[in-house]
Order: structure tokens, then C-alpha cells, then sequence
């Protein structure tokens, strides 16, 4: 089985292919507006609460964004530094096309994951983070096909052919960690955030 099923560009590494740069762009851009809404909302229902203070309404709703503000803030910062590591590695990585299948969960609590095919035969299980993502939903003439920037030991970034929707994975299960092997591999998965001290890192957003 052939690894590279369909062209990918020729360049040192994904993000000087500009497809992948605006996408990576636009996903950072996502992920700031989300964060900016989660903190803005409660700050104006709060700001407004206490200019009206006999509306019981405008505190009510000040109340209620403010707890939810506490809940999603922390997930829309981890998206955000989740795009920041995904560039890294795209800064490191030329994209490599695979061979893949979108496997769904089992049931509730497990997680939607693709599984990649190697020239070797070897199938590589990588998990969409921080959050589930169907990937291949984006694939347009490609279904069977995606692009894949990082080590298969531990993860990388994924996108549907084209390079337009970089999505951040790690290896599955979650506890996959092994020692690095080779210098070369190792400096430069240390460059890309993916290991540390010769390590693989368990896992890292």
C-alpha cells in the first residue's frame, strides 16, 4: 500500500503551503472570538446589572453567564493554545498523506479517533484534541485520504487533503508514550513540542 495515496505540496514543512496558513489562520481567529464572547458576555450583563440594580432580571441573567463563563472559558483557552501548538508543529513537519478510516465511539465517553495506514501495513490510531472532531467531514474528493504533519508515535496536526482544516491529534489511546529513538527524530520532535527530555509527551494540547 502506497503512503502517499494523493500529491501533497512540496515544501519544507506544512505551513509554508499557503492553503495550510490561512486555514491555521482562521482557526486561530475561531478560537479568539470564542474566547473573547465567553468573557465579554458576563463582563456586560454584570456591568449592566449594577447600573440597573432594581432590574432583578439583569441579575439573574448576570448570575447565570457568570457560572457559565467559569465553565467555558477554560475550554475555549485550551482551544486557543491548542492552535498555538499546532503551529509549531506545522512549522517543523511536511504534511504526509495516508490512507485513513473515521472510526465513531462506541458509546458514550469514548472518543471519535481515525486510524492511518502505513506502506508497511502498520495502523497508526490518532484522536482528535481538545475537542471531537470529524475531520473527513471536510474532505471534498478525498474521502479515504488525509494529510498528516507530525510523529506517529504521539501525534501531530491533520487535515483533509488541501491542507485547509489542520486539526490537532495525539496518538490513542491517551497513555501511549515511548522513548525516542534516533537523534535526528528526537531533536526534532523537541523542536515541535512532542517530546521533551527524550521523551514522548503524554499528552499535550
Amino acid at each position: 500500500m502506497n503512503s502517499q495515496p494523493t500529491p501533497v505540496p512540496v515544501v519544507a514543512a506544512a505551513l509554508d503551503h499557503p492553503p495550510t496558513l490561512m486555514g491555521h489562520r482562521r482557526l486561530v481567529r475561531r478560537r479568539q472570538l470564542e474566547l473573547l464572547a465567553v468573557i465579554c458576555v458576563p463582563v456586560s450583563a454584570l456591568v449592566a446589572a449594577l447600573r440597573y440594580p432594581a432590574s432583578d432580571w439583569l441579575i439573574s441573567i448576570a448570575a447565570v453567564t457568570g457560572v457559565l463563563a467559569v465553565t467555558v472559558a477554560p475550554l475555549a483557552a485550551i482551544g486557543l493554545a491548542s492552535t498555538t501548538r499546532s503551529r509549531r508543529i506545522l512549522r517543523h513537519y511536511p504534511w504526509r498523506a495516508f490512507t485513513c478510516t473515521l472510526l465513531e465511539p462506541l458509546g458514550e465517553g469514548h472518543e471519535l479517533h481515525i486510524a492511518l495506514r502505513s506502506d508497511q501495513g502498520r495502523e497508526v490510531r490518532l484522536q482528535p484534541i481538545p475537542f471531537r472532531c470529524n475531520v473527513l467531514r471536510h474532505a471534498k474528493g478525498h474521502p479515504d485520504t488525509i494529510w498528516f504533519a507530525g510523529d506517529l508515535e504521539c501525534g501531530g496536526v491533520v487535515s483533509p487533503v488541501g491542507g485547509h482544516y489542520p486539526v490537532r491529534v495525539i496518538r490513542y489511546p491517551r497513555n501511549t508514550a515511548l522513548s525516542l529513538l534516533g537523534t535526528d527524530s528526537g531533536a526534532l520532535t523537541e523542536k515541535a513540542g512532542l517530546a521533551r527530555n527524550g521523551k514522548y509527551r503524554r499528552l499535550s494540547y
